[in-house]
């Protein structure tokens, strides 16, 4: 299971039985730190995608939280961010 730990501004990942296996992200704006991250998922290929709400873009990391690439500020205009969630 895959978690966004919003307040603590990080990423949990567990076992299917619950049982802690890592975490990542910190608290900031830097390429993975978090400033408030809300949705996740993963895509076809087993990356990890969330939303840095205050941050107002999309992460992307590796299966393990390895920082991938970002995308998105904020803004009104196409590909921009406001709180996306």
């Amino acid at each position: 299971y895959i978690v966004t730990d919003t307040k603590n501004d990080r990423v949990q990942i567990f076992e299917n039985d619950g049982s802690f296996l890592t975490k990542f992200g910190k608290k900031g704006n830097g390429d993975g730190q978090f400033n408030h991250p809300w949705g996740i998922g993963i895509d076809s290929y087993g990356c990890i995608i969330v939303t840095d709400m205050m941050n107002h873009r999309v992460q992307i990391f590796d299966g393990n939280g390895t920082f991938l690439k970002k995308f998105g500020k904020c803004g009104t205009g196409s590909s921009d961010f406001n709180h996306p969630r």
